[in-house]
């Protein structure tokens, strides 16, 4: 397991706290679970039909 893998399941498992001086980069996907600002699924578009001429 990565090491900032191993981070950030400690982080998110609440069994590590980052210190008060310690800086923590995320990229936008840690940052959006920790947030927890997912995007909304969308509803599924069915049937649809694809216009072509031939």
């Amino acid at each position: 397991m990565p090491i900032y893998a191993k981070f950030m399941k400690e982080l998110m498992t609440k069994k590590r706290k980052p210190l008060d001086d310690e800086t923590v980069d995320m990229a936008e996907e840690c940052n959006a679970i920790i947030q927890r600002k997912l995007p909304q699924k969308e509803k599924d578009p069915g049937s649809f039909t694809i216009p072509c001429s031939i």
